[in-house]
């Protein structure tokens, strides 16, 4: 018997015994030769091992913590056994694929053949102990499916060697000691002596991809590019829960650059993957589309989009994907991971049409300003079914401006709401000349955040100050505010997610951190109102402080219950995250009181990220997202988790903090 007709048995044997049968004795190599073989759709099998049909249930993979149960640890050796077998066939079918690779190639491919009948053995062996039988539990020919297609030798150590048998490396390690420590030491050894094999494996692999490959190709370029989609190298490490195994890999001869690009490389496994993108200047973009002109951003607002998009990476799920102008580097990427933080799949923007060939489940910017939607349009042209944002060709630019707290003050009929929006400079300026004898006024652009563009005019002397102010921002804005310059004691905002059904869900308060400008520094989280906010103002919170309609409310009630049901009628038709500014001041009795609703932001907030980064980190004590200026940074770089690269940052810094602050 040659080594080719004894690989087609093994193929298309539709008994166990067919499938694990040894060479026989003399067996011989084929002289290597031109040929194709047809691949099967799938392998013979006996009916009982057939992979499960579509519709059929998945049996679940128990966790580590269930091993404690005998029942679990058979589901799981049942799970171990199906892959160790898939591996056989696919040997098989590589032998009969390739009749002109390498002598070496073969051999060592043959060999590797046995072992895998080996391990499959074991497993089978191991489940009869425990009076299982194989094929009771559903069988996936998930791994089949991406490795069947290969097309040369490379494909084929790329796809299974280098990364199902890399993935082995995690999961073989792992479940030994998982194994052990619930007092099953048989099946740990099996284990120990599939991960020491798994090693050689990888190995064989590596060998022979440096042997296939371009020359001037990196190892995990060329594995990469051997990779056919969907298959790609997050399928060659185990899923979160499971530790990244370093040191195996050292010991199979990867290097640390592959080894160090595998461990922060993150794409979906299968879930539909949300894009995120952010966009921090969509309230100058509004701005300018609603003057009928394209905003033209300068060094500072370029630097604002380019330091700080790493904090998106706080947004996305583990199946999500960021595009970002400038990827951090994979040392900083290692950074965030080794700090607890889960990562997306990151995307240059550059490359995001490539995103029209994806399955996508939606486009999640930091806010649906005119730019995110261009840049929408330009991948959703997609047969697949994308979630299309309801709001993603029709933006009015109210979606950004002090309208929408304005008519938010109205519609609640909030007591002392003193804000004024104006479209013409002389009907400004008489108001600032007729109201500034009763106190100081701040002046701010309609469309503008984080505190930047305002003014405050605190005496008759200043007014001109006002005029010239005026003419600027008309220029680039329809609109400006006007309202009384407060004696500000805390700053802090409510969080919301306005559901696909129109449903606004309260999240979270946060408290603002703002320079005495009232310009935006950093914010605050934590479990209970009572961590951000002093005592007295925590008192007043929870008491009846907020006048609505001639009724009054606690904080806590009016947030909750009653703005969350206005906010779905300001704005119809959006879904996504929502941020509703207010502040703590000192009244004309110089006792604290609440201004509810400063402004409102449809959009993402530097809130959300530090209520995200608190639930990801440290969901169980206080946190800190702060925001430094380069040029401030001559004491070095702050004490913290740095979440842009600070080696790379050019005007903006974002630290995160948690615990005692």
């Amino acid at each position: 018997m040659t080594v080719r007709e004894y690989a087609e048995s093994i193929l298309l044997a539709n008994t166990l015994e067919g499938k694990l049968a040894p060479p026989p004795a003399g067996m011989t190599l084929d002289p290597p030769h031109k040929g194709s073989y047809q691949t099967p759709d799938l392998p013979g099998r006996p009916e009982l091992l057939m992979p499960r049909r579509s519709g059929e249930t998945r049996t679940k993979i128990p966790s580590s913590e269930q091993l404690g149960d005998e029942d679990h640890r058979s589901v799981l050796l049942h799970f171990f056994c199906n892959h160790e077998l898939i591996a056989v066939e696919l040997m098989a079918l590589a032998l009969l694929k390739f009749p002109d690779a390498p002598d070496a190639f073969r051999r060592g491919l043959l060999h590797t053949l046995q072992e895998e009948q080996v391990h499959t053995r074991l497993y089978l062996d191991r489940m009869a102990a425990t009076g299982t039988v194989f094929g009771e539990h559903s069988l996936s020919r998930m791994i089949w499916d991406h490795i069947a297609p290969m097309t040369s030798p490379i494909e084929y150590v790329s796809r299974l060697s280098l990364t199902f048998e890399q993935s082995n490396l995690d999961y073989a390690n792992h479940y030994s000691k998982a194994f052990a420590r619930v007092g099953d030491e048989t099946t740990s050894g099996l284990l120990a002596q599939i991960y020491k094999d798994e090693i050689a494996h990888v190995g064989y692999g590596l060998k022979w991809l440096r042997r296939f490959k371009k020359q001037q190709e990196t190892d995990w370029d060329a594995w990469h590019r051997s990779l056919a989609h969907p298959l790609t190298p997050v399928r060659a490490k185990a899923p979160g829960g499971i530790p990244f195994n370093r040191e195996g890999r050292k010991k199979a001869g990867l290097d640390d650059s592959f080894i160090e690009q595998l461990q922060i490389y993150q794409r979906s496994r299968g879930r539909t993957p949300f894009v995120h993108f952010f966009n921090p200047n969509c309230e100058a973009h509004a701005a300018a589309s609603a003057m009928g002109t394209t905003f033209q951003g300068n060094k500072a607002s370029r630097h604002l989009e380019e330091d700080l998009e790493a904090l998106i990476l706080a947004n996305g799920h583990p199946d999500d994907l960021a595009l970002m102008r400038v990827p951090p580097s994979s040392a900083h990427l290692k950074t965030l991971k080794e700090a607890g933080l889960p990562l997306p799949e990151i995307l240059p923007l550059k490359e995001s049409k490539q995103l029209a060939k994806r399955k996508l489940g939606g486009f999640r910017p930091w806010a649906w300003s005119p730019e995110a939607s261009d840049l929408f349009r330009e991948f959703s042209n997609n047969p697949t079914k994308n979630t299309l944002h309801p709001w993603r060709e029709s933006l009015a630019p109210e979606l950004f401006s002090k309208e929408l707290t304005r008519r938010a003050a109205e519609q609640l009929d909030l007591a002392n709401n003193e804000s004024h929006l104006f479209r013409d400079s002389g009907e400004a300026l008489d108001f600032v000349k007729a109201r500034i004898e009763h106190g100081p006024l701040l002046l701010k652009p309609a469309l503008g955040c984080a505190g930047r563009g305002h003014l405050k005019i605190e005496t008759p002397e200043a007014v001109p100050h006002a005029e010239r102010w005026f003419g600027q921002v008309l220029r680039i804005q329809k609109s400006l505010v006007i309202e009384p310059l407060l004696s500000r004691l805390l700053d802090f905002s409510a969080l919301y997610d306005i559901t696909r059904e129109g449903e606004a869900r309260f999240v979270a308060f946060t408290r603002l951190i703002t320079d005495s400008r009232g310009s935006y520094r950093g914010t605050q989280v934590g479990p209970k109102i009572g961590n951000l906010f002093p005592s007295d103002l925590t008192i007043l919170f929870h008491q009846d402080c907020i006048e609505a309609g001639g009724e009054h409310f606690s904080g806590p009630n009016f947030y909750k219950r009653v703005l969350s049901r206005q906010l779905t009628e300001l704005l119809p038709g959006y879904q996504g995250p929502v941020a509703v500014d207010a502040f703590f001041h000192r009244g004309k009795n110089e006792e604290p009181q609440v201004r509810p609703v400063v402004e409102i932001n449809a959009r993402c907030s530097m809130g959300r990220i530090a209520h995200n980064l608190r639930r990801k980190l440290s969901p169980d004590t206080v946190g800190q997202l702060t925001i430094h200026r380069r040029k401030d940074l001559a004491g070095g770089i702050p004490a913290g988790l740095p979440l842009n690269d600070p080696a790379h940052a050019q005007s903006f810094l974002a630290v995160w903090n948690a615990g005692d602050l």
